[in-house]
């Protein structure tokens, strides 16, 4: 496989369902990688990616509605993927955890000092397997929307944008947290221009009522 470049296999009846895993061939070569597609156990369950950063400056209970939807996820064992950063997706993880949840973190940087280093400050522990790209912020968002189910999203800047923009071509549900403002206000606009693949798109201001609604439109969609 040519260096730098990760081929992503469509799953029958389920889309983009994969995990990407990258390894250092040769710690003293940087052009030789080696891609694992996808890792049998997560093509068993439902993954769902949760996106968005408090960029809107929202109050502190969205925190907890993004830990209700992190827990959700959990209770219904589906596998939750995030970013391994701040923001609601990381209050989605405590969610998860505290509910004994399966968590991947999809981070940009190419190892664990690299993230210590450059990325946000979190506590590891609470993903595993924190998957180790080297693409950086932007790639690293659409290799996470390629590899979901579903994707929830929760206010969010200019990182949940190209989440959601991601999401059609990916066949990947959007669930909706309604007025949690930020990237999600775009929704509309994505759906009117996505000429190729339209959305499937789901609304819901409860936090449990838009994991039940994401995963029903997963299994209608795929029939699982």
């Amino acid at each position: 496989m040519p260096s730098g470049v990760a081929r992503f296999a469509k799953r029958p009846n389920r889309q983009y369902a994969q995990n990407l895993v990258r390894r250092r061939e040769n710690q003293a070569s940087k052009d030789k990688w080696v891609f694992f597609i996808y890792q049998e156990e997560l093509m068993k369950k439902i993954n769902i990616a949760v996106c968005g950063s408090n960029a809107s400056g929202l109050p502190k209970s969205f925190n907890n509605k993004a830990q209700e939807v992190g827990a959700e996820i959990a209770r219904n064992k589906a596998t939750l993927f995030t970013g391994v950063t701040t923001g609601f997706s990381y209050e989605a993880v405590k969610g998860a955890h505290k509910n004994k949840g399966k968590i991947v973190g999809i981070t940009g940087a190419e190892s664990e000092d690299e993230h210590k280093e450059r990325y946000e400050k979190v506590d590891l522990k609470f993903w595993n397997p924190i998957i180790y790209t080297g693409v950086g912020y932007k790639m690293r968002d659409i290799i996470m929307i390629r590899s979901v189910d579903a994707a929830v999203y929760i206010g969010g800047g200019v990182g949940t944008m190209v989440e959601m923009a991601a999401a059609p071509d990916s066949h990947t549900v959007m669930g909706i947290l309604e007025d949690s403002g930020g990237a999600t206000e775009l929704i509309e606009f994505i759906e009117e221009i996505s000429h190729r693949n339209k959305p499937v798109v789901v609304r819901e201001k409860d936090p449990k009522k838009l994991v039940a609604a994401v995963i029903r439109a997963v299994k209608e969609k795929s029939n699982v």
